[in-house]
C-alpha cells in the first residue's frame, strides 16, 4: 500500500497551500464566506440524535440525482431520522438548499455541509462529527482517504448512479491492482447505470456491480416560477428566441457568432445564455459589449428589451424557466471538453435539443437521445445558425423533435422502481437497522 501512503502524505504536505487556495476561491466568491470552514471538517452545526443517513454528490448534476433519491428514501423508509447531504461546489450547495426550502418531507429532515477535502485530518474530524450509519455516493465519487476511514470505522457505504468513462477507466488501470482492489472493496455495492458501466468497474475489480439505470430520468422536472415565466413572456412574445444553457469559456463566442448570423434572418432574434456558473454573468456582459450587442442581466431584475440582443440568465435555480420559455435549447459543456451537461431536463419540459461535440459525461445518454431523434449534434458556429433557421422556419420539425424528447424522458424513468428490487438484498446484508426489510 506504498501508492496509499504516498497518497495521504502528498495531502498532509499540500495543508497550507488548500488554505490558501480556499482562501483564494473565498475572495473570488467561489467559496461559502460563512461556512468555508467546512472544507477543513468544521462546522458549527451539531449532531442531531438518531440514525442519520450521509448522501455525498459533487457538484449540480449529482445533487439533483441524490435529491430524486433522497425523496423516494425517505418516503419508503422513513425510520431515517435524519439526513446529510455534502456537496464540493457553492452552486450545487445553493441549489439543494433551495430544493430543500420547497419540499415538505426533505425541508424536515435533511441538512447541507460542504465535504472536506481528502485530507487525513480533515476526514477524521469530519467523521468523528457526524459518525453516519450509512453512506451514499453518487456517481463517480471515490476518494481514497474518505473510503478507508468509513471503513476502519465500519461504516457502509454504497456508490448509486456510478458512471465510469473510458478515460477515467484508463486512468485508474494505472494504480497497482492491490491499492484498486482495496479501494473497491470499501463499497458494499455499486448500482451502476449501465451494461457498459458495469463491465468497466468489473474489470478494475469491483465485487457487486448491479445495473439499475439513470436516475436522471427519473427526477422531478426543474421548478419553474409561473409569475417569472408570464413575465418574460410577456416581454418576448414576439420574438424569436433560443436558449444556450449551460455554458462554459469558450462557448459564448460561438454562441455570439451564430446570433449574429441568424439575426440577417430573424431581426428580432432574443439569444438567452445561461452561464453554469452565474458568476461569469461580467465576463459574458463584457464579450456582447465587445461585439458591439446590447445585453442585460436576469440577476438584475431587468427585462429583456426590444433592443437587446441577449438575455443572460444568470440567477440559480431558474433554469427551468427558461427551459419553458424556449422551444429550442443549446446543451452547453459540449464545445469545449467538459463532457456535456444533462439532456433530461429540458427533454422533461418538451424542448428541441441540441449540443456540440463534447458529450463524453453522458456518452450512454447521448447515444440513446440520438437513436430516438431527441437530440442533434452540432460541430460549429455554422452548423448552429443552419439547425436553429431551421427550427424556426419549420415548427413541425421544432414540434417533433419535442415530442421525440418528451416521450424518450417517459419511457426511461424506472430507475427508482429498479433499485427498490435490486437494493433490498444488499441493504439486507448490511444489516442496517435503520432499514426495515
Amino acid at each position: 500500500m506504498i501508492v496509499w501512503h504516498c497518497y495521504r502524505l502528498f495531502f498532509v504536505l499540500l495543508t497550507p497551500f488548500l488554505w490558501i487556495h480556499v482562501r483564494l476561491r473565498k475572495c473570488k466568491g467561489r467559496e461559502d464566506r460563512e461556512r468555508f470552514q467546512e472544507r477543513f471538517g468544521r462546522t458549527k452545526k451539531t449532531r442531531p440524535d438518531g440514525t442519520l443517513l450521509w448522501t455525498h454528490a459533487a457538484s449540480v448534476g449529482e445533487a439533483f440525482s441524490a435529491l430524486t433519491l433522497l425523496e423516494h428514501l425517505l418516503i419508503k423508509t422513513p425510520v431515517w431520522e435524519s439526513v446529510l447531504i455534502t456537496t464540493t461546489t457553492l452552486s450545487s450547495a445553493k441549489l439543494v438548499q433551495e430544493r430543500l426550502k420547497m419540499h415538505p418531507v426533505l425541508s424536515k429532515k435533511c441538512f447541507h455541509q460542504f465535504v472536506p477535502f481528502d485530507h487525513p485530518f480533515w476526514i477524521k474530524r469530519f467523521l468523528n462529527k457526524w459518525h453516519p450509519d450509512l453512506a451514499l455516493f453518487l456517481e463517480s465519487e471515490i476518494w481514497p482517504t474518505l473510503l478507508f476511514k468509513l471503513q476502519n470505522c465500519n461504516i457502509s457505504v454504497i456508490l448509486v448512479n456510478a458512471r465510469l468513462s473510458q478515460k477515467s477507466f484508463l486512468r485508474w488501470k494505472h494504480v497497482p491492482k492491490r491499492t484498486r482492489d482495496k479501494l473497491l472493496q470499501c463499497f458494499s455495492a455499486i448500482f451502476v447505470q449501465s451494461a457498459e458501466d458495469a463491465a468497466l468497474f468489473e474489470a478494475l475489480g469491483a465485487k457487486t456491480v448491479v445495473p439499475f439505470g439513470n436516475l436522471k430520468y427519473a427526477a422531478s422536472p426543474l421548478p419553474v416560477s409561473e409569475k417569472t415565466l408570464r413575465a418574460l413572456q410577456e416581454k418576448t412574445s414576439e420574438r424569436f428566441l433560443w436558449v444556450a444553457a449551460s455554458t462554459h469559456p469558450g462557448e459564448e463566442e460561438i454562441i455570439l457568432c451564430a446570433h449574429k448570423e441568424l439575426k440577417t434572418y430573424f431581426p428580432t432574434l432574443l439569444t438567452i445564455i445561461a452561464p453554469r456558473h452565474p458568476q461569469r454573468a461580467t465576463d459574458i456582459l463584457h464579450l456582447c459589449q465587445e461585439q458591439g450587442m446590447h445585453a442585460t442581466q436576469h440577476s438584475l431584475r431587468a427585462s429583456p428589451e426590444p433592443w437587446h440582443d441577449v438575455y443572460i440568465a444568470d440567477t440559480f435555480g431558474e433554469l427551468g424557466v427558461f427551459y419553458q420559455l424556449s422551444d429550442i435549447i443549446f446543451i452547453g459543456g459540449s464545445f469545449v471538453p467538459v463532457g456535456g451537461h444533462n439532456l433530461v431536463e429540458p427533454a422533461q419540459l418538451r424542448c428541441a435539443i441540441f449540443h456540440g461535440p463534447y458529450m463524453s459525461n453522458f456518452k450512454e445518454m447521448t447515444a440513446l437521445f440520438h437513436q430516438h431523434a431527441a437530440a442533434v449534434q452540432v460541430n460549429n458556429a455554422a452548423e448552429i445558425v443552419s439547425f436553429v433557421k431551421d427550427l424556426l422556419e419549420n415548427p413541425d420539425r421544432c414540434t417533433a423533435l419535442q415530442s421525440a424528447a418528451k416521450d424518450l424522458v417517459a419511457s426511461q424513468c424506472n430507475a427508482l422502481e429498479v433499485f427498490d428490487r435490486v437494493a433490498k438484498p444488499y441493504l439486507k446484508s448490511l444489516r442496517i437497522k435503520a432499514i426495515p426489510l
